[in-house]
């Protein structure tokens, strides 16, 4: 006999009608080449890792295919120094996550 799975209580289920759409990765892209420096984007509102990860709510398979592919173009885009990222706190489990414009200019290739 298997149990019942719990929703675990640290992590509470928003209804779908609450829940920001994810931006995509190209609108991302599409903001920072058109950004100035210091220019700021939110771009996830809720708990980045949770929210990526497969078992947890509230976000369907292919937005979490979104955010994925959002928060590793993000990623690369610090590494290389495009943009810098901060967080802010709002609840318990729930952070704002900001992408801010450097003055590193793109490689042309």
């Amino acid at each position: 006999m298997t149990e019942p799975i719990i929703q675990n209580p640290a992590q509470p289920i928003l209804p779908l009608a609450e829940l920001e759409p994810v931006m995509s990765e190209d609108q991302f892209c599409q903001w920072m080449v058109n950004a100035k420096p210091s220019d700021r984007i939110q771009i996830h509102v809720g708990h980045l890792m949770l929210d990526r990860s497969e078992p947890h709510l509230p976000y369907e398979p292919s937005e979490r295919v979104r955010l994925n592919l959002l928060a590793s173009r993000a990623w690369v885009a610090w590494e290389v120094a495009l943009i810098s990222l901060s967080t802010q706190r709002v609840g318990p489990l729930e952070h704002r996550y900001f992408a801010q414009r450097t003055d590193t200019p793109f490689r042309e290739e």
